[in-house]
């Protein structure tokens, strides 16, 4: 009789599988199936489940869809910063600079993004430009809190730096909506311009490795700033004058933030006193729970019982879990458009997401956008593995862009009776 059983719920099982793969709305499976009276679809919303917030160490930030900027000190998720570190690509090799050049300005560009923060226009920040005391290892992964050595002296601080998205800038030739910050004229003459430099600036690597890269971050202020990947007009310009009378004007130099250059994101995060940091409930769940990019919290989803499962021969066809936003949080914070739902073990293989994922890397991880004030995120494949397998199931929310975004929310959790999580399994069954 048990070999029966299992031999009906392996069939079961694959013909899920298969169906799910060609039908989107998996509600119907069950109905399809069932057509030999043999089988019933169950349909139960009364699953326990338990949710908490945890506190990521760290993810990997090398490669990101852009670069960011920001510093927040917020009563509920914490204080937290954002930088960044890169190389810097010469625009050529041996350059000719001509006798007794000069330098006349230096200036770190950098291009905003579209959109360029948030939603939440950034206060006054206080920004620091670093140039690093070590280069960028080729072969290391660098992971959001990863530390590279900077020089003691920066090359500029910006104490009330406040962006105006609507206004283009001049530099040189250029016309572009951008941070621009100047930097030590008399550091970038001895670091470009002396004879000593340029004995370094035969070779592309043995250029990028002399002048090693930069560090940019904010230590204060409120709001994030989110700048182009890549931009060949970001980067630094070294304005500069020579003895050639022939040409009008002043000579430019460009150390650029090539696409090909190695860099990584920098996060810190201190919730010490904040609502996030508060001791979890993990047996009994909480009231509400905390979602944010940059490596920042994570609502963990836990199902501790599924033996209903167990205990007779089913297939699950569809399970959709709906969690609700906290009341006021979108207020308050600027949520994500989208939430991923991911399995332990998971998130080492993924970047930021920006195309379909449904059906991806075996099923393990799902998105769900937020609508009417929740998110709606299919859970099929995450119970289907947990059946299997015989185990309870747990899995974690995070923002779709988690690594280069400070979007943030916070969820209605298990122990919110006015905004409770709704659950909705749809299963089929033998009939008794």
């Amino acid at each position: 009789m048990k070999l029966k059983a299992a031999f009906i719920q392996g069939i079961l099982y694959f013909l899920t599988i298969f169906l799910l793969g060609c039908e989107k709305d998996t509600g119907e499976l069950g109905e399809n199936l069932v057509g030999d009276d043999g089988f019933i679809v169950e349909v139960r919303t009364d699953i326990p489940l338990v949710t908490y917030t945890m506190l990521r160490d760290s993810i990997p930030t090398l490669f990101p869809t852009r670069l960011m900027v920001g510093h927040s000190n917020d009563p509920e998720f914490g204080q937290s910063s954002a930088g960044f570190v890169t190389q810097l690509r010469p625009e050529s090799t041996n350059p000719l600079f001509g006798d007794n050049a000069v330098v006349d300005s230096v200036w770190l560009i950098l291009e905003y993004e579209t959109p360029p923060h948030t939603g939440k226009i950034p206060m006054p920040l206080q920004i620091e430009v670093h140039r690093l005391r070590e280069v960028i290892d080729l072969d290391r992964e660098y992971y959001s809190t990863s530390e590279i050595e900077v020089e003691d002296q920066p090359l500029a601080v910006v104490s009330n730096f406040t962006p105006n998205f609507n206004r283009n800038v001049f530099v040189g030739d250029t016309n572009l909506r951008a941070m621009v910050i100047p930097l030590d004229n008399d550091y970038f003459q001895e670091l470009i311009l002396s004879d000593t430099a340029r004995q370094n600036q035969t070779t592309l690597d043995a250029f990028v490795e002399y002048i090693r890269g930069i560090r940019v971050r904010a230590v204060s202020g409120e709001g994030y700033v989110y700048f182009k990947l890549g931009s060949l007009t970001s980067g630094i310009r070294i304005f500069y004058s020579n003895d050639d009378t022939a040409s009008q004007g002043l000579k430019q130099f460009r150390l650029q933030t090539h696409p090909d250059n190695r860099l990584f994101l920098q996060y810190a995060h201190d919730v010490a006193g904040s609502v996030a940091g508060q001791t979890q409930d993990t047996v009994l769940g909480m009231s509400e729970t905390f979602v944010a990019g940059m490596s920042g919290p994570t609502t963990v989803v836990h199902f501790p019982d599924l033996s209903f499962l167990q205990d007779s021969i089913s297939v699950i066809n569809k399970c959709v879990v709906r969690f609700p936003i906290a009341a006021g949080a979108q207020a308050r914070h600027r949520t994500p458009d989208e939430l991923l739902a991911f399995l332990p073990g998971s998130l080492d293989r993924i970047r930021d997401f920006v195309g379909d994922l449904t059906w991806t890397n075996n099923g393990r991880i799902q998105r769900g956008e937020v609508r009417d004030g929740a998110y709606e995120i299919n859970v099929t494949f995450f119970l289907m593995n947990a059946f299997i397998k015989k185990e309870p199931l747990t899995f974690e929310l995070l923002p779709v862009q988690f690594r280069s975004s400070a979007r943030r929310t916070i969820l209605a959790g298990s122990e919110n009776t006015q905004q409770p999580i709704e659950v909705v399994l749809y299963y089929t069954t033998p009939k008794q």
